[in-house]
């Protein structure tokens, strides 16, 4: 009938039109309403736009700022809509769909610190009750198409950023599988740095009381480690180059918290760990926080880390030491290794270490070692193998301890060591060959007595050959306790490898000028650090 055709015409028009008149109360409501809830933070909205014929709500140019560092923006979003979903009217709940449309999340250090001096949680702060405030029924689906996240460190030229986000969040209120540990579908991918992936596919329960729990599959492919320099400085580490790719699952609950590495792969990285003296007092609070934070995980019931394999690929790992007395760097070039088996648990097993490379440069270099989790500290097994490494390429480390350098030779070391409970056994031996360390034309302007030194260095070293090999060996046996006995593995690897390279290195026959070393002499594990002086 046309008449009813042009009753609801005109109900439709003066629905439309009045809506208009509506819509600035609302934005200002909705405005006004995420502000209270909210706490450090302010929102401002453009316009809001209510169509009474299906419920949904259109909100344009939402923006949320930080009180304290209000630029730039915390978030912006173009369009966010907000509607019924019809489908679940058969279920007989009214709940909402949630799509944001090209927002942009980002975050600088200035803000990121202000954050974290607040100590109050997400809850607290009033995300969620921001967003309910916005639609009277809850949401049971929320996405989000298009994103962009950066991060800004100290460094604004060189943003951490993910673009092309795309998130999707579905049965968020459990309406389906309401038995289901895990009732709520989510999906994740984006790019990472122009040229990297990342995605999750798993299933969450958002209503889970304390807090609400996930357990998905990750999967990083072919992400570039070089923008995250900035970030890491501060942890004394420099990144260049590299990518690394992974995949595994991940699972939060009240009853178990899991980080499953499947394959973790990191190719062509250059990392670089500085050391100085201005850096020093900060690096041994983070080395108590790395020896607390092993102690708190090991073993520790409803807790699983695992790495089931990790591969480092045509890498070059380097320490850099700063000091002005002791200025010298130490690098292994062609690094290739696999750990495989790594856990905080030690009903998972012992995990292995295999790794190849060149030290220096040239000296060819394996390393073996079994690692194994426990509470009473480090535990594992090593064997290294360096084969002829050139002493040239350590002059700065010589000059550093021994004030001398050398015009050639080289230096291999050998060693097998146990740590276990506190105790180590095993030895290093060092075998220097081809040494010559004065030359008149490379050393003749140095001061006369410096070449004197140097010629009593040289010195030595022949007093010590071996008369058919020309070489010159020394052996120290490890047996004894840790200078720390409650030290993390970590911090019992470094002692470990500084005693094994730089005591020999520096070198050893320098050391035993006046006496020839017993092969059989025992060592207990202690040395100054590597900003003490050594006279």
């Amino acid at each position: 009938m046309p008449w009813v055709t042009a009753i609801i015409a005109v109900i439709a028009l003066a629905v439309t039109i009045g809506s208009y008149y509506v819509n600035p109360i609302i934005r200002t409501h909705i405005e006004s309403a995420m502000n209270r809830s909210l706490v450090g933070y302010q929102t401002r909205l453009r316009s809001a736009h209510l169509r009474f014929l299906d419920g949904a709500l259109f909100l344009e140019d939402l923006d949320v700022v930080q009180v304290a560092h209000p630029k730039p923006a915390v978030i912006l979003i173009p369009k966010l809509r907000i509607s019924i979903q019809w489908r679940e009217l058969f279920s007989g709940r009214i709940v909402a769909n949630c799509l944001i449309a090209d927002p942009t999340l980002s975050i600088n250090l200035a803000q990121l610190k202000s954050e974290k001096a607040k100590k109050t949680t997400l809850k607290q702060e009033g995300w969620q009750q921001a967003l309910t405030s916005i639609y009277p029924f809850k949401i049971n689906r929320f996405q989000i198409e298009n994103g962009t996240v950066t991060y800004i460190d100290a460094d604004p030229t060189r943003p951490i950023k993910l673009k092309r986000l795309e998130f999707t969040a579905d049965n968020i209120r459990n309406i389906h599988e309401a038995n289901h540990p895990y009732p709520s579908t989510i999906h994740v991918d984006t790019v990472v740095f122009d040229t990297g992936h990342a995605s999750l596919d798993g299933r969450a329960n958002f209503l889970a009381e304390p807090v609400p729990s996930l357990l998905t599959g990750y999967s990083i492919e072919q992400v570039p480690l070089a923008p995250f320099d900035s970030a890491i400085k501060r942890v004394n580490l420099r990144v260049s180059r590299g990518v690394v790719s992974s995949n595994g699952v991940l699972e939060y609950s009240p009853q178990i918290k899991r980080a499953e590495v499947e394959d973790l792969k990191i190719e062509g990285i250059h990392l670089t760990y500085v050391h100085s003296p201005q850096t020093a007092p900060a690096e041994a609070e983070r080395m108590t926080e790395v020896k607390n934070d092993a102690k708190e995980v090991n073993n520790k019931p409803g807790l699983l880390l695992r790495l089931k394999q990790l591969r480092l690929v045509n890498s070059e790992l380097t320490y850099a030491n700063e000091d002005s007395d002791h200025r010298y760097n130490l690098f292994f070039s062609k690094l290739n290794a696999q750990v495989t088996n790594l856990s905080n648990q030690s009903s998972e097993g012992v995990s292995h270490v295999n790794l190849t490379g060149d030290f220096m440069g040239n000296g060819a270099t394996k390393l073996l070692g079994t690692f194994r989790p426990s509470k009473q500290g480090p535990d594992f097994d090593l064997n290294l193998d360096v084969q002829a490494a050139s002493l040239p390429s350590l002059n700065d480390l010589l000059k550093a301890y021994g004030r001398f350098d050398v015009e050639s030779g080289n230096v291999s070391v050998y060693s097998q060591t146990t740590v276990r409970q506190g105790e180590i056994s095993g030895y290093v031996k060092t075998l220097f060959s081809d040494v010559k360390v004065y030359d008149y034309k490379k050393d003749k302007d140095k001061p006369v007595l410096h070449q004197a030194y140097e010629l009593l260095v040289g010195g030595a070293a022949k007093l010590l050959r071996n008369g058919s090999t020309k070489n010159v060996a020394t052996e120290v046996n490890l047996k004894g306790k840790l200078s720390n006995p409650t030290a993390s593995t970590w911090e019992a690897l470094k002692e470990l490898l500084y005693n094994a390279f730089i005591d020999a290195i520096e070198p050893g026959f320098n050391r035993e000028i006046g006496q020839v070393p017993d092969a059989k002499q025992n060592s207990i594990v202690h040395r100054p650090p590597p900003s003490a002086k050594v006279k």
